[in-house]
């Protein structure tokens, strides 16, 4: 009872002298950051730390620019110590060079008069920093560094000061001035430290109280919820990889395990949009320190700590680093990698390894040793014929085709980009390094299996990337007349890529597609049987406007401004690459023609177009033209030679033979065949060896909910004529990284 009344006096500021215990009237800080200043009077020494500490992971980090020599003194080199109070080990990195020292921190510290780095951080132990342990003197309300405070008088034995050793202290303490003017009958609150000053007595009654350390701290934080603190080592890991490397004795060094565990269940307000509430950072901060508990290594071991959740399991994801060489002095053994995990996993096989967070607890019920955190590149982009479909989001079910591991985002859709076993139209990509390739592209992996069961479902850290088609194709201005009828449609399509991905590969034995026209779903008066994607065995320049009704008879002309449709024609000139400023030499032409291309001098869409027809799609190689300022048209000429752009060993020489300057031309030399295949020396000269496309297979690839011709019959819209060409709006001819040589898919029929 006298106790309550001492601490109720001193709370209402009429307790001058009384004594209060430390341990009641605070609470323990739980994690704390702060900017301390560490001043010795006697070494005109002052110097700055940034502290960072965890009681629970048993963890502190100091951040301070200090030369490593003694006396220590200021220096352009910044520094970070994290002492690890589970193995007593302390990691020092130097943040300017990179390199890294591992210790103990024991008692050997240097107790002389000489002030080291090393002695520094010792006394700047979190237990000296920021605990109260002792019985406290109440002094009055004062000011520290001009902030009103409450003034505290203790001694506290056995506290570690440079150049003493541990010492019996007498200490004045300013914490943050509580707010005392009415009856305080709330629970103890943290200490917010401003200033503690620290005299030595040795053990004379008079014996001076003149500081001889005193501690300002800046910026004080403890958070009322738990947060996860950077405690992060990885630059003291050895760069040597583990199959070359070893230990004293022989023995092989370890690798890192980058290892997941799914949770059955997931947390109440867990979603699948960015940022992070407290339930998801207090089951990631209890996740890493039950993965460290249940493999018996320091939480210092575990880095990453990725979590990620689906509608069924939350996974938690990280990367146990090998145990460090040096000897720690906290008695413990140090668990080896492969220790720890053969221990974690017997761990989870007996249902030991549980986190509670949100109100619900969350057993881990399987293992994984297949991912990667290190290969997934936060923001890191996809090739560029890949574009998002679906964030958020990932394949599953019979959408799967294969499933592979530990690949970036990149990595993973140039996986699917170059998979020669199936034509890969999408990809899945995860924050832990799955990859999963599917051979349907968007908006088929959109709609249900033939069981009815989903091809998509929720995840939080993945994304599904399809396939850009468009850029196959040129967007031109066009009118539609419904007298005509469309070859196909695709009326499940949500997206213009999926009408471009449906024309470039079409389902029916025979059809061809050559263009297509995408109307938006909003753009389409409601009851109306158009659908918003057509496709059509016509290219652009197969047409021309004597073909357009006349006499009034096509009296609802739709046009691109007036529907938000848009018109795509096959661009061929995309097979091929461009060389300026030069003409075929005239022993090489195949044939000359005249084309009215209706487009400026930098198109050759239909030069490219003609040299397939009337060559062949295995012998067309390059084409070449040339302006006719006489005439307003370009002279076409096209080839079967093959003009090499390579660097290979008689490239150049073999271009000069089979081309001249002129700066009226340009020659446009063929990278790919139809089916994909890429043109080279050899398939130019043995055409037979240029097909090696999957034509066969891609006859299985179906357009979902489409209509045949004779089904469109009835509907009163057709096939697309061009009134009047114009200027194409733009001509997408986005550069797609060469496919390898054994790739081969059939992109058109």
């Amino acid at each position: 009872m006298a106790s309550l009344l001492n601490t109720l006096m001193v709370l209402m500021n009429y307790a001058g002298g009384q004594q209060v215990n430390g341990v009641t009237y605070f609470t323990p800080l739980d994690q704390v950051t702060a900017k301390v200043e560490l001043v010795i009077p006697a070494e005109n020494l002052v110097e700055e730390f940034h502290v960072t500490y965890d009681r629970a992971l048993n963890l502190v980090k100091y951040e301070y620019s200090l030369d490593p020599k003694v006396p220590p003194f200021k220096t352009a080199h910044t520094f970070k110590s994290i002492c690890d109070y589970n193995t007593g080990l302390a990691y020092h990195m130097d943040q300017s060079t990179g390199t890294c020292v591992v210790n103990a921190f024991d008692g050997n510290a240097d107790n002389s008069t000489t002030t080291s780095t090393r002695s520094l951080l010792k006394m700047l132990a979190p237990e000296q920093l920021f605990s109260v342990k002792s019985m406290m003197k109440f002094i009055n309300k004062d000011k520290a560094r001009g902030i009103s405070s409450d003034s505290w008088s203790l001694d506290v034995s056995n506290f570690y000061i440079s150049g003493y050793g541990a010492v019996k202290t007498r200490q004045t303490l300013h914490t943050l001035s509580l707010n005392t003017t009415k009856f305080y009958r709330g629970t103890a609150r943290p200490a917010i430290m401003l200033q503690r000053s620290i005299a030595v007595l040795d053990g004379r009654a008079n014996a001076s109280t003149t500081p001889v350390v005193v501690l300002n701290y800046f910026d004080f934080f403890s958070p009322a919820t738990p947060q996860i603190f950077d405690f992060n080592i990885l630059s003291c890991q050895p760069s040597t990889s583990p199959a070359t490397s070893s230990r004293g004795g022989g023995q092989a060094a370890e690798a890192r395990e980058e290892i997941q565990l799914k949770f059955s269940g997931r947390l109440p307000a867990a979603g699948y949009s960015e940022g992070e509430g407290v339930e998801v950072t207090t089951f990631r901060r209890q996740a890493w320190m039950e993965f460290a508990r249940a493999a018996g290594v320091s939480p210092l071991r575990s880095i990453g700590n990725f979590w990620s959740h689906d509608d069924w399991n939350t996974y938690f994801t990280t990367v146990l680093l090998p145990s460090s060489p040096a000897n720690g002095s906290a008695g413990t053994a140090v668990q080896r990698t492969a220790d720890a995990v053969e221990e974690l996993s017997e761990a989870v096989e007996a249902g030991g390894v549980t986190v509670v967070s949100g109100g619900v607890t969350l057993v881990a019920v399987d293992l994984r040793r297949n991912v990667s955190l290190m290969s997934s590149t936060k923001g890191e982009k996809a090739v560029d014929v890949f574009a998002v479909y679906k964030a958020h989001t990932t394949i599953v079910g019979m959408g799967v085709r294969a499933t592979v591991q530990k690949l970036s985002t990149k990595q993973c859709t140039e996986r699917c980009h170059r998979e020669n076993s199936f034509v890969c139209q999408s990809a899945a990509t995860c924050g832990y390094g799955d990859c999963i390739l599917s051979a349907l592209h968007g908006d088929e992996l959109l709609k249900p299996s033939e069981s009815g069961a989903s091809l998509l479902a929720n995840h939080s850290h993945c994304a599904v990337w399809s396939r850009v088609w468009t850029n196959e194709y040129v967007r031109v201005t066009a009118s539609v007349f419904p007298e005509m009828e469309p070859e196909m449609t695709a009326d499940f399509a949500e997206k213009e890529e999926t009408c471009a991905k449906q024309c470039s590969f079409p389902n029916e034995e025979g059809t061809d597609c050559e263009s297509f026209t995408w109307c938006p779903r909003a753009s389409l008066t409601p009851g109306t049987k158009r659908s918003p994607c057509s496709l059509y065995k016509h290219h652009v320049f197969d047409l021309s406007p004597a073909t357009a009704p006349v006499d009034g008879a096509s009296t609802d002309v739709l046009t691109n401004s007036q529907t938000l449709c848009h018109y795509y024609t096959r661009n061929y000139l995309i097979d091929f690459e461009v060389l300026e400023n030069t003409a075929l030499a005239d022993q090489q032409l195949f044939e000359t023609m005249d084309v009215e291309i209706r487009q400026d001098f930098n198109g050759g869409w239909l030069c490219a177009k003609a040299c397939i027809e009337k060559l062949g799609d295995e012998n067309c190689h390059s084409i070449e033209i040339c302006r006719d300022d006489e005439s307003y048209k370009n002279r076409c000429r096209i080839s079967a030679a093959f003009v090499p752009l390579g660097k290979r060993d008689g490239a150049a020489s073999d271009r000069l033979n089979l081309t001249l300057p002129q700066s009226d031309c340009r020659v446009h030399s063929r990278v790919r065949y139809l089916d994909g295949s890429p043109v080279t020396q050899r398939t130019a000269s043995n055409p037979k060896v240029s097909k090696v496309g999957k034509r066969s297979e891609l006859s299985a690839i179906s357009v979902v909910d489409g209509y045949t011709g004779g089904e469109m019959a009835a509907m009163a819209l057709g096939m697309v004529v061009i009134g009047g060409v114009v200027v194409a709006l733009m001509l997408i001819v986005s550069k797609r990284a060469l496919p390898a040589a054994d790739v081969a898919f059939a992109r058109f029929r």
